[in-house]
């Protein structure tokens, strides 16, 4: 659940921060299929470089061996299942109930766009050879769909309009759009983000038809004449009444040199932010499992100073991951590190002294902790950091039994011993 959160944060703030810079940089370029390309990139960009790992750059830790996954199981009782529903549950079921609204608004669209393509007539236009939908109620396009106005039958300059809307796939640009905020729906960037795309595409088209249509006053009074109709408000392409002062601007607006600048800039800045983003947040939940980490070896350190005085410490036990060793590392490992006894008897080992902790089975966490640790060149453990975890105490369960293994025999290349990284990932299953 806290990796699904911390993703959801990522990928949002990620939106706002690149559409902040679209709207300074990019919003009066005249480049409008380059703003319209930007506005989908940081989308797709945004839900996508969040998922990288990027604990797994590590430019000192080259060679990472991933581990079979280790299952960990607890029965629920009867105290635990009736207990009140957690409210990390209670704000999962909201937002589905919200996302579930949304996505069935945009089939009720979808279902209507279907409903006047059945009741309109089909006609062949004589002069664009263009298939169109005759219908009462307004002019636009829906994919490959060109819905015309009865009384608009004959008007070649609008059927052009709407014939370049779905050259153009703008309907695609639009139902990604309703996507995004069907699953995002909290955050209000996506509105206008929207706004922004049914605008750039405005200006696309107008474009375009002006290249056949040299009159410019001409089309804007049939853009004019368009506002006194009735608001048809699907999520396909349409006149839009409200960006018509826009458009009129954009129309007689002139190319700025330095605006490609801006556009390279624009899409530097739309690839790293995300970068820069997914880092910082994972940088920062890292140096919190740390400081807690930390904070627990030495509580855990004043309660057993008595014993320790007594006994020798092996290499794990004396601050292996402070004084880890840090030097070159092979990409290519000879001779792999083992656990005493072979992959059984570790498997074993972590069975019998990982426990499921009791807040987790109270409110009914599960999933899997993803733990990195490195196997030094005398085979202690060190460096054991939690890349993906799911909370409720069991990211802290695994980083201690990974750090309580026994000493391995280490890696080896070329007779000399070496670091080597594993990942391992631990299942809490609740049955």
């Amino acid at each position: 659940m806290d990796n699904l959160v911390l993703y959801v944060i990522e990928a949002n703030l990620s939106i706002a921060l690149l559409f902040g810079v679209y709207y300074l940089v990019l919003r009066n370029s005249p480049y409008f299929g380059w703003n319209r390309f930007y506005l989908l990139a940081a989308l797709i960009l945004s839900i996508s470089i969040p998922l990288i790992d990027f604990s797994q750059f590590n430019a000192n830790i080259l060679y990472v061996v991933q581990l079979e996954a280790l299952n960990v199981g607890a029965q629920l009782n009867s105290t635990v299942q009736e207990t009140a529903i957690p409210p990390t549950h209670i704000f999962l079921y909201i937002y589905l109930i919200i996302s579930s609204i949304m996505i069935l608004k945009l089939l009720w669209h979808l279902l209507r766009i279907l409903q006047i393509r059945a009741k309109s007539k089909v006609e062949i236009h004589p002069t664009t050879a263009t298939r169109v939908y005759i219908n009462p109620f307004q002019n636009f396009s829906f994919f490959g769909w060109l819905f015309i106005r009865t009384e608009d039958a004959t008007n070649k300059a609008i059927i052009e309009h709407e014939k370049s809307h779905a050259r153009l796939f703008h309907s695609f640009d639009i139902v990604l759009v309703k996507l995004f905020q069907s699953f995002f729906w909290f955050n209000p960037v996506l509105f206008l983000v929207e706004k922004e795309l049914r605008l750039q595409h405005e200006y696309e088209v107008d474009k375009k038809v002006l290249t056949e249509y040299q009159n410019i006053l001409d089309y804007q009074q049939l853009l004019l004449n368009q506002v006194f109709n009735t608001e048809f408000n699907l999520f396909s392409n349409h006149f839009n009444q409200s960006f018509l002062l826009n458009r009129f601007t954009m129309m007689t607006k002139k190319q700025n040199k330095k605006s490609p600048l801006f556009i390279a800039a624009a899409l530097l800045l739309m690839i790293s932010i995300p970068v820069m983003v997914g880092c910082s947040m994972e940088k920062q939940n890292n140096q919190q499992e740390e400081t807690q980490q930390q904070s627990d070896e030495g509580v855990n350190a004043q309660k057993s100073s008595a014993e320790d005085a007594t006994m020798p410490a092996t290499p794990a036990e004396t601050g292996t991951q402070t004084m880890a060793d840090t030097s070159a590392v092979f990409m290519v490992v000879e001779e792999m590190p083992e656990f005493p006894g072979g992959k059984e008897k570790m498997f074993e080992y972590l069975r019998q002294n990982i426990n499921y902790p009791e807040a987790a089975k109270k409110n009914g966490v599960t999933g899997k902790v993803f733990v990195n640790f490195v196997v030094e060149k005398d085979g202690s453990i060190s460096t054991v950091q939690i890349t993906r975890g799911i909370g409720g105490g069991c990211d802290e369960e695994a980083v201690r039994v990974i750090k309580s293994m026994p000493n391995w025999k280490p890696g080896k290349q070329r007779g000399e011993a070496v670091r080597v990284q594993f990942q391992m990932p631990i299942n809490f299953v609740l049955k």
